[in-house]
């Protein structure tokens, strides 16, 4: 608007000038030539005539900023009202999805499977008719609760309702058969699905006439799987039967691979399959990129990592709280602190909130170079932020202060988490006392497990006496007494078995504690046999 004023008084101001220059008027001087004479004699028209083009531009141009300014106006509208239209339809999408995961868990309340003299049935109501879809939420339900006989019962079942299980429901039950580890069950079940007969396969027998075509997610699964269980060639070789049978990867299948090959250091090959994904259509996300820099941090190739780290937005990935933390990961244990400051703070800008692997892994390296007053307020953020941190972190904390000389706050800490019933294990004690600067022997040890014992911490207790050989100290009698009254106490019988032939491997001689143990243990198998 202030623009527009000026513009006015402009071209009014040229306005009056224009008509205040009287038309026809000679302007004489008595040492002009005649040329000279009429060129200023017409110079009166001419500045009149400039003025008013003037004028009249400027006049032109304020149209013209006033059009632009109604149409930035309404495209700002528009832009607000896109704005609202995007966000509304994202609360829609989040709503169905939320619905959607609502009536999935109604339909495996209501069709709740159960078990009735050792088979399994389904509760089903009057007018209600079981289709695939169906038994694919509840197969999906069993795998998600680990229930995998369960779900396989349930897919042989399906015949007998008249249901023909399809590509998602096989694809399902074979991902929760690889999720726990049932590689070989699940590789089983694929050939019934690609055979159609089941005469590959124990596990189930649906009555196919006909194979069905696994599809991308069904391969993905089973690379996963075997990739999982060690079995690199064998994935290897699916991926490549994936791609023989003309089924597109997408990216989580190459990003199983990739995270394959970069764990076995194969940086070079990991871009030679980055490219073939490209290649072949498949957009990499943050997860791909955040793999290959991994990859790069464990060849040590920082700069390689950096520069991909630098070009992922012009690549259209954002880095995440992973990407950021992979790298300060790498510069903390490399001691370059400043770097992995650096990238924390731009972390805390961006809004990314950092996570415990995050906190833990920038406190090892501030200890690592003695700063422990950083290590400290670090500690204090990761507090303020309602990130709690996990034993790791605790067991870094103190293990920094004993070894930067601040052991009344390691010890000071140890209590905190003690009175705050957090578990400690081994490695809590271990860095305690290595940090009080002595070397433990079967006292100290045998003083720790009895208050492992008595504290039913039975596991770390047992964990304790490998520590112990391992630090050069031969266990005694004392200390195997001490563990099996706790397992008998917890009427964990075998464990007591065990640590008696351990005894016998050392030749260790019985005293009477260890003899009224073995009585009350054959009390104990008795009263089992008895009952």
């Amino acid at each position: 608007m202030k623009g527009d004023v000026i513009v006015s008084g402009i071209v009014n101001t040229a306005k009056q000038i224009a008509q205040k220059i009287p038309v026809g008027v000679h302007l004489k001087a008595p040492m002009l030539t005649r040329q000279r004479d009429i060129e200023l004699a017409s110079s009166p028209d001419r500045i009149r005539h400039a003025i008013t083009c003037i004028a009249e531009e400027l006049g032109v141009e304020k149209k013209l900023r006033r059009q632009t300014e109604r149409l930035n106006k309404k495209l700002g509208k528009e832009l607000a009202g896109t704005k609202s239209s995007l966000s509304t339809t994202t609360k829609e999408l989040e709503i169905e999805k939320k619905v959607k995961e609502t009536l999935e868990q109604e339909i495996w309340t209501k069709l709740k499977i159960r078990l009735d003299s050792g088979t399994i049935g389904l509760q089903i109501w009057r007018g209600f008719h079981p289709n695939a879809v169906t038994f694919t939420c509840l197969i999906n339900g069993l795998c998600m609760e680990g229930k995998i006989k369960k779900a396989i019962e349930l897919l042989r079942k399906m015949g007998s309702f008249g249901c023909t299980p399809d590509v998602i429901t096989f694809g399902t039950l074979i991902t929760g058969l690889c999720r726990t580890g049932n590689i070989t069950d699940a590789l089983q079940l694929f050939e019934e699905m690609v055979n159609g007969n089941g005469e590959f396969g124990v596990i189930c027998k649906p009555n196919l006439t006909r194979g069905i075509n696994p599809d991308v997610v069904t391969y993905s699964s089973l690379i996963y799987g075997l990739y999982n269980t060690s079995n690199g060639e064998e994935a290897k070789t699916l991926f490549m039967e994936m791609l023989d049978e003309g089924v597109q990867p997408n990216v989580v299948t190459f990003n199983v691979v990739m995270d394959e090959i970069c764990k076995n250091e194969k940086i070079d090959e990991a871009n030679g399959l980055l490219q073939l994904m490209i290649n072949r259509g498949v957009h990499p996300n943050t997860i791909t990129y955040n793999t290959i820099l991994n990859g790069y941090c464990l060849e040590g190739r920082i700069d390689d990592a950096r520069k991909l780290f630098d070009s992922m937005v012009n690549k259209g990935c954002i880095p995440n709280v992973v990407t950021y933390s992979t790298l300060i990961n790498w510069y903390s244990k490399n001691r370059k602190v400043d770097e992995a400051m650096s990238l924390y703070r731009e972390v805390t800008s961006k809004a990314v909130r950092p996570t415990i692997v995050t906190y833990s892994t920038f406190l090892t390296g501030l200890f690592m170079i003695g700063n422990v007053g950083h290590a400290r307020k670090l500690f204090g953020e990761m507090q303020c932020n309602n990130d709690h941190p996990d034993l790791i972190t605790y067991n870094i904390l103190i293990d920094g202060f004993c070894k930067n000389g601040c052991v009344l706050e390691a010890i000071e800490l140890l209590h905190t988490l003690k009175n705050g019933n957090i578990q400690l294990d081994i490695k809590t004690f271990s860095c305690l006392i290595d940090g009080l600067c002595f070397v433990p022997d079967v006292v100290t040890y045998n003083i720790l497990m009895d208050g492992l014992c008595k504290e039913g911490n039975l596991e770390m207790a047992s964990n304790l006496l490998s520590d112990v050989e391992q630090n050069g100290c031969a266990p005694d009698v004392v200390i195997f007494g001490t563990l099996m009254s706790g397992f008998l106490q917890n009427n964990e019988t075998s464990k007591v078995v065990e640590l008696l032939h351990k005894m016998n491997q050392r030749n260790l001689k019985l005293d009477a504690s260890i003899a009224l143990i073995i009585i009350d243990l054959l009390g104990k198998e008795k009263i089992i046999a008895n009952s």
